[in-house]
């Protein structure tokens, strides 16, 4: 009998014990903490991790120094205004893996299509950004490590165009054949129809970026991009893909509340205060503040002479010392006093418009260039428009004021060599404080604007009189993929990675 009583015991204090480790686990799960991984969850980390920008204001501030829209005169000169860009990143590749999970979890999902259309977009704009940056990059091996392959080989760049075409043209077939609005997006909120004419767009980008490539056979460049345009593409400001500063997700504008010293430290180029007075463009007073002295020498905020810009390729001591004269006009206040200033466009309609405008004076396509180039300069005077007006120094922007914009040297030339500058100065002013890395492509390019630089403080390693070509590769791939980073080198410039090598495109 005893030891029917001693297994009992023991029986009840086994029950007792197991119910108190499922009273644990209850107490140590978080309801409001999602416990599985969803194709939702990875579609909003995959479109951060390619879009959102991650750095820091310095960093911020380098992006916009390269192309000569800002300098900085404080705390040491840097690299990027004197044009020293060292190497490049491989980071994006980290988002491959999550893209597989995301289109492996979406599986038989209502929203399959749409999360397959994510991946294939996503996808290509991570090898469009890289490809452009140092040239041949990992390609078909990318991303590869969960299947052992940790040394991919490296494709060339005209494949890595070949297979960037071919992605964004599964996406929009993707994004075609979905029905559903799709959760996890932090772009269009998962609006399928917008992801269509953004790939339709972004293709189109692609294909201008190849502008000096239209004698590629398998590329078909002209007949592609005039493709591309006739599909669903962006129709208005609504459509732009861009990253907006609101929620939790994408919370602050880089410049927000950095009331430091790179924040007032950073200066607004000569280069640029002077082409938007040449076109009395109002942009001015959304992009700069009067200089401190202004009122002093009987300047209002309103007068165009209230602004003056530093040229930013002078020595940084002289730099810093004009700066503290009070003489030169700093950055508008709104981009470190407002959290979301202005959304950060990677492409939008007023790009695209004006691509047609080029496309067009360059024979790819038929109709009216002036008609597109008005089109394009006024959503870009719309977007800045739409920017909070009290920080426009009294001039804000208004539609009587773009109506009448298209006069002396903003309207429309009569000759394509000149309507081609008109297209590329407005796409550089445009893309003041944005997306810095793409305009110095597109500088690349067209060579147009004339960016601004001195033999004499010029940082750009090996060649003083010219601009740096592209960014070096990480100095990681030397020790964990040296193979195959010596046989990309060997093959596109003769075994050398450095700044002013000549990739595949350039050529």
């Amino acid at each position: 009998m005893k030891n029917i009583y001693i297994k009992l015991i023991a029986f009840a204090t086994a029950v007792l014990l197991l119910s108190a480790c499922d009273d644990m686990d209850d107490l140590n799960t978080n309801p409001d903490t999602p416990t599985t991984v969803t194709p939702e969850m990875l579609c909003t980390g995959v479109i951060l991790k390619i879009n959102k920008f991650s750095g820091d204001v310095k960093a911020y501030v380098a992006t916009s120094a390269l192309p000569k829209y800002v300098g900085y005169a404080t705390e040491g000169a840097m690299a990027e205004q004197y044009n020293n860009i060292g190497r490049g990143s491989f980071d994006m590749f980290t988002a491959f893996p999550n893209i597989e999970k995301m289109e492996e979890y979406a599986e038989g999902d209502i929203y399959e299509n749409s999360y397959f259309g994510v991946g294939a977009f996503a996808r290509a704009f991570v090898l469009y950004r890289l490809t452009m940056e140092m040239g041949d990059i990992p390609c078909t091996d990318a991303g590869k490590g969960a299947d052992g392959l940790y040394k991919p080989s490296y494709d060339t760049q005209l494949s890595v165009f070949q297979t960037i075409i071919d992605l964004l043209t599964q996406a929009e077939a993707y994004f075609a054949d979905a029905t559903n609005d799709f959760p996890g997006d932090p772009i269009y909120n998962g609006d399928n129809a917008k992801w269509r004419k953004a790939c339709n767009s972004f293709l189109m980008k692609v294909y201008m970026s190849l502008s000096e490539k239209t004698g590629e056979s398998s590329l078909s460049v002209a007949s592609g991009f005039a493709s591309a345009a006739s599909r669903p593409i962006f129709e208005s400001n609504d459509d732009n893909y861009q990253l907006v500063y609101a929620d939790e997700t994408n919370r602050y504008h880089p410049f927000y509340s950095t009331n430091t010293n790179f924040a007032m430290g950073t200066v607004i180029s000569s280069f640029v205060v002077d082409m938007l007075k040449n076109l009395n463009d109002y942009r001015l007073f959304y992009y700069a503040e009067p200089y401190e002295n202004s009122g002093n020498d009987g300047y209002s905020p309103t007068d165009f002479n209230a602004y003056r810009g530093l040229d930013v390729t002078l020595d940084y001591t002289t730099l810093n010392a004009l700066h503290n004269t009070g003489n030169y006009s700093r950055m508008n206040f709104r981009y470190h006093e407002l959290r979301d200033s202005e959304p950060l466009v990677y492409f939008g309609y007023a790009d695209q418009c004006l691509m047609i405008a080029e496309a067009i004076e360059r024979g790819w396509m038929s109709g009216n260039s002036a008609d597109y180039y008005e089109r394009g300069v006024r959503a870009a005077l719309e977007f800045t428009m739409a920017t909070n007006s009290s920080y426009a120094n009294g001039s804000p922007i208004t539609e009587t004021y773009i109506d009448n914009y298209f006069t002396g040297d903003a309207a429309y030339k009569s000759t394509t060599d000149d309507r081609l500058k008109q297209i590329w100065t407005q796409r550089y002013l445009m893309n003041f404080m944005q997306d810095g890395k793409a305009q110095y492509f597109e500088y690349r390019r067209t060579g147009y604007p004339e960016l601004p630089f001195d033999t004499s403080t010029n940082l750009n390693p090996n060649a003083p009189n010219q601009l740096p070509l592209r960014w070096m590769y990480p100095s990681s791939e030397a020790t964990t993929n040296r193979d195959n980073l010596e046989e990309a080198l060997a093959r596109q410039f003769n075994g050398t990675d450095e700044n002013n090598d000549v990739m595949w495109l350039l050529k």
